[in-house]
């Protein structure tokens, strides 16, 4: 995506790096959200299974702790309180 170009940008140029050095950033989120999609929720999503949970309530977990992800990187984001 377009955005997440321009955060690589940003990083490289805030903290003094070549363009090409932010690879290894890529890498890192091309990472975490394979591992996230072909692993993490698979996996939580059957154990929660197995105990009974209904689908409906692992659901909507998921879409409340992805919404509170996003709520607190977004926070984050505007404060500054990284940058």
């Amino acid at each position: 995506m377009a955005r997440e170009i321009f955060v690589f940008q940003y990083l490289s140029e805030k903290f003094h790096w070549a363009l090409k050095d932010t690879t290894v950033l890529r890498l890192a989120l091309s990472l975490g959200a394979v591992l996230t999609t072909l692993l993490l929720r698979p996996v939580a999503t059957a154990m929660l299974i197995r105990q009974s949970v209904a689908t409906t309530t692992i659901d909507l977990g998921t879409i409340r702790i992805s919404l509170l992800v996003l709520v607190v990187c977004f926070v984050v984001a505007w404060a500054g309180w990284f940058g």
